[in-house]
């Protein structure tokens, strides 16, 4: 088994593959990011390390694979804590939080993909790895699904393929059972 023995040892440590996508941090270059949407290019560059060192959101980057500082960033996508409204949502979604309390959920407040980079995959990627994260956390938390809020039409229509459902005009919702499904 793997842990600590009684001497502080490490006992039979487990290998872990890092992952293609990392945390936000100083090595991420942003400079030329561009996917396309203002405010998505305008969060990384100016608003990610603050709301990253104040905690209000995490946010998890893609990127070149080059030697060096200054990896380019290929796409984000940030997480962070939120809740919704249980009233108006179909309670089998959202089973077991109580009448009149809100849903606790995990906001996938932002994703983009630089726009020499969009058309390869990556956009997928990127949500399957928030998808992952969001089914790992609730391991240790309660939350019910994932949710976002859709750009646009044809934007909503891509989240829908991967099972997302329309709760108004623009916010949409996963339910974390749906997810776990993705990763059987």
């Amino acid at each position: 088994p793997s842990g600590i023995n009684i001497e502080g040892e490490l006992m039979n440590p487990v290998e872990e593959k890092e992952s293609p996508v990392q945390k936000y941090g100083s090595d991420q270059d942003t400079d030329y990011f561009d996917c396309g949407e203002d405010s998505i290019n305008s969060f990384l560059k100016k608003n990610a390390v603050v709301n990253q060192k104040r905690g209000v959101s995490q946010i998890f980057c893609l990127r070149e694979n080059v030697d060096g500082v200054g990896k380019p960033v290929i796409g984000y996508y940030t997480l962070s804590a939120a809740a919704i409204p249980s009233s108006g949502v179909d309670r089998e979604i959202i089973k077991g939080v109580p009448l009149g309390y809100d849903a606790p959920v995990i906001l996938l407040g932002r994703i983009g993909i630089d726009k020499r980079h969009q058309g390869k995959g990556h956009g997928e990627f990127l949500l399957m790895d928030a998808l992952e994260r969001a089914m790992n956390a609730s391991n240790d938390l309660g939350v019910v699904g994932v949710v976002l809020d859709a750009l646009n039409k044809d934007v909503a229509s891509w989240y829908q393929s991967y099972g997302f459902i329309t709760l108004d005009e623009s916010k949409m919702f996963i339910p974390m059972k749906a997810i776990k499904a993705l990763f059987r």
